[in-house]
Parts: C-alpha cells; structure tokens; sequence
C-alpha cells in the first residue's frame, strides 16, 4: 500500500507541475471573440481575431497557475485592449495594415538643447554605452558617467564588437595598425587592454565568434588572430604556413584565406523573439502580423525581452508594451550614423 501511495504521490506532482507550472497553449472565446493563448519560454503571448482582423499580445513574466488570463476584451476607435489577470492590459490599435501599442502615441518633447543629456529613466538591470569618438557615455539606473580612453577622437569604430556584456576593440592610439586590444567591461564600465607583439592593421575585420573568443582577419597580412577576451589573450589563429579553420555548426573545419577575402564568416546569431525591420517588427509567434513600435524613421539597436532600444534623430529611444521613453540625447547622433550604442541588461 505505501507503494501505491508514494506513485500515487509522484502522479499527482507530476500533474501539477505540467498542468500548473508547464508551458501551454489554448483557445477559448471572451465576449465571442477567439483567443489564442501561450505560455512558453518565460513569456505570456495571446492572439484575438476582432473583425477580420488579428491583433497579438506578448510580454514577459513567470507562469501564474491559472489560464484563460483574458477576462474582458474592450474595443474602442480601432483599438482592442485585453483585461487579463494578474497584468496591467494593454491596447493595440489598427493602422492601415499594420498594428501600434497606444504607448506610441506618446508626445515626447525634447526640450533640452545640452550637447547631451540622460534621463536617468532606465533600471538597475539595463546599461548602455555610447560612443563619444574617446570614450564612451555610461548609462544605468540613475547613473550617469563618461569613460575617457583615448586622447584624440576616432571616428572610425568598425572594429568594435560587443558580445556577453563586454566589448572588444583595438586601442586607437596609432594610426594604421594596432597592437594592444581593449575589452571593456559594460556593466562596470571598467576597461583593460591586452597587450600584443603583433601589428595588426586597421582594414582588418571581426570575421566570427566561437566560446570566449572572437576572430579578426587581417587582409593585408593574411593572418587570423583569436582575442579570446575572458582570459585576455590574443594568438594567431590561422596564417599561410599553419592553414585556416572556420567554426561551422559549433565545430572546427578546414578553411582558407580565399574564403576570409570572400567575406566568410561565422557570427553566433542572437536568439530574438522578434523580426524587426525599421521601425516595426513581427513576433516570431505570428510573423505576418506587423506591429509598428515608432511613427518616424528608427535606426534599430538591440532588443531584449520585452524592450526595444533604437536611435532616431539626435535621441535614443527605448519601447516596451507599457511605454515609450527618451532614454538619453546626443547631437552627434544625427550626424553620425556609424556611432554605436551597446545595450546589456543583467
């Protein structure tokens, strides 16, 4: 009998767990209208079909234990707003042929004519830095700071790669090659530079990343370098005496110089739920419904979880489902369209 019990036991944990705390997906009718329901991967998406038209929901949180979270569905001037349990609803409206998120309606006015300025808007968990030309501008929380590097500005920053809240770049002080390589911590803002007997020439280019380390090709001396930024080492990878590899499907394959010159490479492509274009995007959930998250041109950055980061004009903008806010304004923004921010939430 205690056997009996103790399987009877497991089931019923079993059950809980899958039933309770498991990903899920359903359908169901609120005011007559059908609603698509699915938890996955830490986030809550919903799809409503409301006059031939269908509008979807996504946001992030952990599993609640009760489903069908849609208890009204509201309707007004085009715009459908769920009421859900346990999450301040929001609206989507219709716009042509493209949907928006009332949040985007927000009358941002920018009124601070300052060289630059942070609003001190974002959370503890976010951080950004903003090229300056020497340096960088240092964004979390309520803090604000400058990251002075270099002496004099450099324009040119093509050679900067950011991967696992660090980023990668030479150190610019000369001027046709380099030999010591910067890795900058973006959380503390802090900075160590790794030095080389190498002299590595500025048409180079970041040609992959595999594990800690990522991989700049050198044209002019046909030379693979790795920078393996966790243990601040950098070696040669490849050449003409030793060969070349690339990385194909996690794994190291026999390469050649021809293929590097042939614009070869082999990034680790980000996991998005998102397929962004401009100024609109579509959740991976249902790609051909098309959500515009800003009215005006949008020079898209990064986007984590519920957050998209862009540039328009002179300002840096950050979008989610409960808002739309000026995070920071830098004049050379607009001026500048190969000036980079590098976001990293924790």
């Amino acid at each position: 009998m205690k056997k009996l019990f103790y399987v009877l036991v497991i089931l019923v944990l079993i059950l809980f767990i899958k039933y309770f705390t498991g990903e899920y997906s359903i359908t169901y009718k609120v005011n007559g209208n059908s609603v698509l329901e699915v938890y996955k991967d830490n986030s809550m998406y919903f799809e409503v079909n409301y006059d031939n038209t269908t509008y979807n929901y996504k946001f992030y949180e952990k599993r609640k234990f009760f489903k069908k979270r849609v208890k009204d569905i509201k309707v007004n001037e085009g715009c459908v707003t769920l009421d859900l349990k346990g999450y301040k609803g929001y609206s989507m409206c219709k716009d042509g042929d493209t949907l928006y998120n009332k949040v985007v309606d927000s009358d941002i006015k920018v009124n601070n004519t300052n060289d630059f300025y942070y609003n001190k808007n974002l959370s503890k968990n976010e951080y950004i830095l903003i090229w300056k030309y020497d340096g960088f501008y240092y964004l979390n929380g309520s803090e604000y700071k400058t990251i002075n590097i270099f002496s004099k500005d450099r324009y040119s920053n093509d050679l900067m790669y950011s991967t696992n809240g660090y980023i990668i770049f030479p150190n610019y002080t000369d001027d046709y090659y380099f030999s010591d390589i910067i890795v900058l911590d973006i959380k503390s803002g802090e900075y160590k530079t790794i030095k080389t007997n190498y002299d590595i020439n500025y048409s180079s280019r970041v040609v992959g990343e595999y594990k800690n380390s990522i991989y700049i090709f050198d044209e002019k001396d046909n030379t693979l370098y790795e920078v393996n930024y966790k243990k601040r080492k950098v070696t040669i990878a490849g050449n003409g005496t030793n060969g070349f590899f690339k990385i194909v499907n996690g794994k190291k394959k026999t390469s050649s110089s021809k293929e590097y010159r042939g614009g070869l490479t082999f990034f680790i492509e980000k996991e998005t739920d998102k397929n962004i274009v401009n100024n609109t995007f579509g959740y991976k959930e249902n790609e051909k419904v098309i959500n515009t998250y800003f009215k005006g041109e949008a020079n898209y950055l990064d986007s984590v979880k519920d957050n998209i980061y862009f540039i328009s004009g002179d300002n840096l903008y950050r979008y989610n489902n409960n808002s739309l806010i000026l995070v920071a304004h830098y004049f050379e923004l607009n001026f500048n369209n190969s000036l980079k921010a590098y976001i990293y939430y924790k």
